[in-house]
């Protein structure tokens, strides 16, 4: 399963970039991923992240009761 992020707004900058922005005195290299309703889709990032947590650790717990179901015989 490919891992989600809910930081999707943000723009990824490179290595030359950061080194720019040490000239950039008055910000004008700022750059933001753009969005009809940014809002709407920031929440659904979040809520789908939180349950792809959530399934994670669901399997990590069955994963461990399995191997501790198997150890007691």
């Amino acid at each position: 399963m490919e891992d989600m992020y809910s930081d999707f707004l943000y723009a990824r900058p490179s290595f030359l970039e950061g080194m720019a922005r040490v000239m950039d005195i008055g910000g004008t290299l700022n750059e933001y991923n753009s969005s009809g309703d940014p809002d709407t889709i920031a929440l659904l990032m979040d809520w789908l992240v939180v349950g792809q947590a959530m399934r994670q650790a669901i399997d990590e717990h069955e994963t461990a009761e399995v191997d501790e179901l198997e150890l007691a015989g």
